[in-house]
């Protein structure tokens, strides 16, 4: 599976980065520190699953159904910081598939970008329980 990173913190980049390339079955093919960045390398490089923090600096929500405009079948997993209920809603209906939480286990965030480049959605356990809370 062909993944791109998009942060603006390099840091969780190369985390990201790290987790990956210990797994046969991820390719990380690029890694963006901005919106406009991330629409190039997806226009330039095969990619199924995008892992974007969308509330980071120089990243909008709106980068999303700007790529999907352009690569419908791409995937989007959403990992940020802890989040009201209001702006994960927004982000799916921005075109986000699954969501974590910057905070997540290892295995939850491999487990998530797994079952979404497959065409599931996922929610980490966390993120679940803030929209439980919600209703």
């Amino acid at each position: 599976m062909r993944v791109v990173l998009a942060d603006s913190m390099s840091l969780i980049r190369v985390g990201l980065r790290t987790v990956f390339a210990r797994e046969s079955d991820f390719e990380v093919v690029g890694e963006a520190n901005s919106s406009e960045e991330l629409l190039s390398i997806v226009d330039n490089f095969r990619t199924d699953v995008v892992i974007i923090d969308f509330t980071a600096p120089n990243f909008s929500i709106d980068v999303i159904p700007e790529t999907l405009r352009r690569h419908p079948k791409l995937k989007f997993v959403a990992i940020t910081p802890e989040q009201e209920a209001f702006i994960i809603v927004d982000a799916m209906k921005a075109g986000v598939h699954s969501y974590v939480k910057k905070d997540c286990s290892l295995q939850e965030i491999k487990d998530c970008v797994e079952e979404t480049g497959k065409g599931n959605k996922f929610f980490c356990g966390q993120i679940l329980e803030k929209l439980g809370r919600t209703h």
